[in-house]
């Protein structure tokens, strides 16, 4: 898989999932990077679901403590369902300003130390 792959696998995450301002693409993506990443350790399955599962629950309430949320709307304080409003948001810098922020610190947080 090149490195532009997984960025366009994702795509349907970004606005809360498709544009509906529900979680946040970024934790919603991370979910499936923590499954990537714990799919193979430890050899039990069930123990693996917990370890994904904790993996998750930890960089969730990362994302709440260090943003006050996980819903995008309110991340980002723009209803997308008003016409205009989610160019409105992009060409005011909020992309860069609000999202690339969430999406450091979601792949900061799954990076191993």
């Amino acid at each position: 898989m090149g490195i532009d792959e997984p960025w366009r696998v994702a795509a349907g995450f970004g606005g809360g999932m498709g544009g509906c301002q529900d979680v946040c693409g970024a934790v919603s993506g991370a979910i499936i990077a923590i499954g990537y990443q714990t799919r193979n350790s430890p050899a039990d399955q069930k123990d693996a679901t917990a370890a994904a599962r904790a993996k998750t629950r930890e960089m969730y309430r990362a994302v709440e403590s260090q943003f006050g949320c996980v819903d995008c709307r309110t991340l980002v304080g723009v209803d997308f369902e008003e016409p205009g409003a989610q160019q409105a948001f992009r060409d005011a810098g909020g992309r860069d300003r609000v999202c690339k922020k969430v999406i450091e610190h979601v792949v900061r947080s799954l990076v191993p130390d």
